[in-house]
């Protein structure tokens, strides 16, 4: 399992990782609009609902304010 933010989102670089069986987690922001809105439209109809541990107990939701900007990450 790779972990990669922004960089990671080239598609040369995702295809290194998922050719030889690895699986990546890409960090996707609001710049990449066309893949941002197909997740946004994609997750809360396909994916959400089936969701297993959905209790509060299970969601982080923290705010980080670093470099001139304020960031919400949800998990």
């Amino acid at each position: 399992m790779v972990t990669i933010e922004a960089m990671g989102c080239q598609t040369a670089i995702a295809e290194q990782i998922l050719a030889p069986g690895g699986d990546d987690l890409l960090t996707l922001k609001g710049n990449h609009r066309k893949a941002a809105a197909a997740v946004q439209q994609h997750f809360p109809q396909e994916i959400e609902p089936n969701l297993l541990g959905r209790e509060e107990a299970n969601v982080f939701d923290a705010f980080d304010d670093s470099h001139g900007r304020l960031v919400r990450r949800s998990v």
